[in-house]
């Protein structure tokens, strides 16, 4: 699931003598420059320009209290993380807005994240009101949008399914009932604590558990049994539609973001700021690019050890086939002096023999043929060895362009 940045329709806009528009929100100002914050191809940039360059500057309208959006989209504890939390609330806390919105798109994820992530919604919802607005949301996604008094669904949205569970080898699977226990008791105390009825949580997670929705004195009223619209059979998880959600109480439906502000002002608000939502969006896209290349690492790490294994025993056998090219230099080299020594020894001998000429020409002949011996046995070791390195290096080469070519299969940072 991509996250898309937030469009930025309410942005500034400032056209330049030149001609060129920029739209961006206003990070900075003073009297002689405004310091643009500009979304671009999915990066956040600033920008400063010279007001004595600007030719005209659009800005919105601020009508009504002020909101700022948070996205709670992809798998929590992995796409939303408290460290990704953390970081759009603060961010919106400089907006000062009166409100945050999360957006909500997620099939659930990791119930420790999540229980620290509603640790800091809690926190937060002290100085700012914090409303759900959800597209779909599961499991542990389900707990956090049940974690807020006001909830708003899209007209298609659908909430519930929080069953915990383990992930196994084959897939998800039960928890042992002393570790559901205690979650489930944390699902329950979170959605009571919002002024939820426990019936609702517990029917997402307990399969057994009938509930009957009836109407008292006006308003809905849940139960076990008795007369009423049967909302959860035995033997199912509760999984409530935006109508279903609205019908029991827990949830109003919202068609877009100008419709929950009519709900809570009673007319306009405006976006103070993008920049939580920029922030939030921007550091699961980097989370996500580093889990692929982890992902994408650990697929072609077995054959890249392969590879560097071949690599380490070719470059031994090159490193002894060189040892072994010096070693018979070294060898043919005092082989050919000792020839020189032992000619000059016999022409020595032989100058003393009456016959010297003929001696020395002997001396001569054993000693060229002592030397062609020599050169020759050199030449054609030499030419095996030269022959067997060069075949190693060759494919000491491929070994290493696969690895680039393994390398280049990796996502770029």
């Amino acid at each position: 699931m991509a996250i898309a940045l937030q469009p930025l329709a309410r942005a500034d806009q400032i056209v330049l003598k030149n001609g060129r528009t920029l739209s961006g929100e206003v990070a900075a100002e003073d009297d002689q420059s405004v310091t643009l914050e500009v979304v671009g191809a999915g990066i956040t940039f600033t920008q400063r320009v010279k007001k004595s360059q600007i030719a005209k500057w659009d800005r919105p309208a601020q009508v009504g209290p002020a909101y700022v959006q948070i996205p709670v989209f992809g798998e929590i504890g992995a796409d939303c993380t408290t460290a990704t939390m953390k970081a759009a609330l603060d961010a919106a806390r400089e907006a000062k807005p009166k409100y945050i919105v999360l957006v909500i798109d997620s099939g659930g994820g990791s119930v420790q994240e999540m229980v620290k992530i509603i640790e800091l919604l809690d926190q937060a919802s002290k100085d700012i009101e914090i409303v759900a607005y959800v597209q779909h949301a599961y499991s542990a996604a389900a707990v956090i949008a049940m974690s807020r008094p006001r909830i708003y669904l899209k007209p298609d949205a659908s909430i519930g399914a929080a069953v915990p569970y383990k992930m196994s080898a084959k897939g998800p699977a039960d928890l042992e009932a002393k570790f559901r226990s205690p979650i489930e008791a944390e699902f329950r105390r979170v959605a009571t604590h919002a002024g939820h009825p426990e019936l609702l949580v517990r029917g997402m997670l307990e399969l057994d558990l009938p509930i009957v929705l009836s109407q008292e004195t006006g308003k809905p009223s849940l139960s076990t049994s008795g007369a009423g619209k049967i909302i959860k059979s035995k033997g199912q998880i509760l999984t409530l539609t935006a109508d279903e959600a609205a019908e029991c109480g827990l949830a109003q439906t919202a068609a877009d973001i100008d419709a929950i502000g009519k709900s809570l002002t009673g007319g306009s608000w405006h976006e103070a700021s993008h920049r939580a939502w920029n922030i939030a969006a921007a550091m699961t896209e980097q989370h996500r690019r580093e889990t692929a290349k982890q992902q994408a690492t650990a697929r072609v790490r077995p054959q890249w050890n392969a590879l560097e294994a071949q690599l380490a025993g070719l470059t031994a056998k090159y490193s002894a086939l060189q040892a072994e090219a010096d070693k018979l230099t070294a060898s043919t080299t005092s082989e050919l002096h000792q020839i020189d020594s032992d000619y000059k020894d016999a022409v020595a001998q032989a100058a003393k023999l009456p016959d010297a000429k003929s001696a020395t020409a002997r001396a001569a002949e054993v000693r060229n043929t002592l030397i062609r011996k020599a050169r020759e046995n050199y030449q054609k070791k030499a030419a095996a060895l030269t022959a067997e390195a060069d075949s190693t290096r060759v494919q000491i080469e491929q070994l290493r362009e696969r690895e680039k070519q393994l390398l280049a299969t990796l996502p770029a940072d």
